[in-house]
């Protein structure tokens, strides 16, 4: 079973979480969206918050210039907040991705830039930016997680012990950096 989203509400109130993004995608695929339809969509229902997740894959494009892949970033958070003004923003970094080379696991440089390069965008757009890759333990970390029974032996993808442990981390960063508004909705503190 496969679930896209979930709606726990009743009436006004409650939480609905819908995911739009697909495993594997790139950023590249988001930008092929169709405006008119993401529009249509969350005119029906405005979201309160949107979190982007990318950049595990974009580390691994070491082709593109750095600076070209933020304009791409920065286009797209731009993008969200015409469609969603009302929302807020949350960039999701990557995780650590080894790469394999001869018989062991080195550190993908570009990663790090990747991660950084979100976070100094995240700050000048005024998103909320969850650093995954210091959450999992930085450089060398996933080598823990394999061991430890969080990720698989690809190297990339968690467990479903370790996306637990994420959302876990990614729940308690959101309630302790948002606050109730008058209306209901959540806001990130300024």
């Amino acid at each position: 079973v496969r679930v896209f989203g979930l709606d726990f509400s009743r009436g006004e109130r409650g939480i609905t979480v819908a995911a739009l993004g697909v495993p594997g995608s790139r950023l590249i695929d988001q930008e092929r969206w169709r405006p008119e339809t993401l529009e249509a969509q969350l005119a029906a229902r405005p979201p309160d918050l949107v979190a982007l997740a990318y950049g595990t894959n974009e580390s691994v494009q070491a082709r593109e210039p750095l600076g070209e892949l933020r304009a791409r970033y920065r286009t797209l958070v731009r993008r969200w907040r015409r469609v969603a003004p009302q929302a807020a923003c949350l960039l999701v970094g990557p995780g650590d991705f080894p790469r394999h080379r001869q018989g062991r696991y080195v550190p993908r440089p570009r990663l790090e830039q990747v991660v950084r390069m979100q976070a100094e965008l995240a700050a000048d757009e005024g998103c909320a930016f969850f650093d995954t890759f210091a959450f999992m333990g930085g450089r060398g970390a996933m080598e823990r997680w394999v061991r430890r029974g969080l990720a698989l032996r690809d190297h990339v993808h968690f467990t479903e012990r370790g996306y637990a442990a994420l959302g876990d981390a990614l729940t308690n960063a959101l309630l302790a950096g948002f606050t109730p508004e008058r209306d209901g909705r959540l806001a990130a503190r300024r």
